[in-house]
């Protein structure tokens, strides 16, 4: 399959793209978070997405980075409302 292919290549831009189009967008995140650690990409991938759901994982997974965290923080007020 092409995600295989890209997974042996190590092209993890194209299978986040793939597992997006596939619907895996938990699966596409993590690979951004763990494997480029993009917070950038992955607030775009989760803004696209429409899943309120999602920024809760890209919260989780930056937790265990305080440089992910401050990223995050001056970049998420955009994007979601703190009072849901």
């Amino acid at each position: 399959s092409k995600h295989d292919v890209c997974a042996a290549a190590g092209l993890v831009r194209e299978m986040v793209f793939i597992l997006g189009r596939m619907g895996s967008i938990r699966q596409a995140l993590t690979l951004i978070m763990s494997k480029l650690g993009d917070i950038e990409q992955a607030i775009e991938f989760v803004q696209g997405q429409q899943d309120d759901d999602l920024w809760d994982e890209l919260i989780n997974h930056s937790l265990d980075s305080p440089d992910l965290v401050g990223a995050l923080l001056e970049r998420i007020g955009l994007y979601i409302d703190p009072l849901n």
